[in-house]
């Protein structure tokens, strides 16, 4: 409860003094690496368009971009719609966003929105 109550008090000081607030961040001229770049284990899901072979579309995809899948969830078929996660074994968030594009490429209608990507933290 006093963690809450400072957490509130912080925001409505915040809401109430932004203007006068300055903060002046000092870098220490260190490059940062982008968080694509780093490596954990996924989970996407999709939300497609229920066709034949779209499983297979989208793992083919991710397999061409060297990541090894763990497993591959149920599809959940709603009307035309299919759902359904993968998840992968250790690899960058580059490669997924390069699987994504390929899928887009070779079938541009068949993503209903944009997969949610989530690392597996241990």
């Amino acid at each position: 409860m006093e963690t809450a109550s400072s957490v509130v008090a912080d925001i409505v000081f915040i809401a109430r003094y932004a203007q006068n607030i300055k903060n002046d961040i000092k870098t220490s001229g260190s490059d940062f690496l982008s968080s694509e770049h780093f490596v954990f284990p996924y989970i996407i899901i999709f939300n497609t368009v229920d066709i034949p072979g779209i499983t297979g579309l989208v793992t083919t995809s991710i397999g061409n971009q060297n990541i090894n899948i763990d497993t591959v969830g149920h599809n959940r078929h709603i009307k035309d719609k299919a759902v359904f996660s993968v998840a992968t074994r250790p690899c960058t968030l580059k490669q997924i966003e390069n699987a994504i594009e390929e899928i887009k490429k070779s079938k541009p209608e068949v993503l209903l929105n944009v997969p949610k990507i989530m690392p597996i933290l241990y």
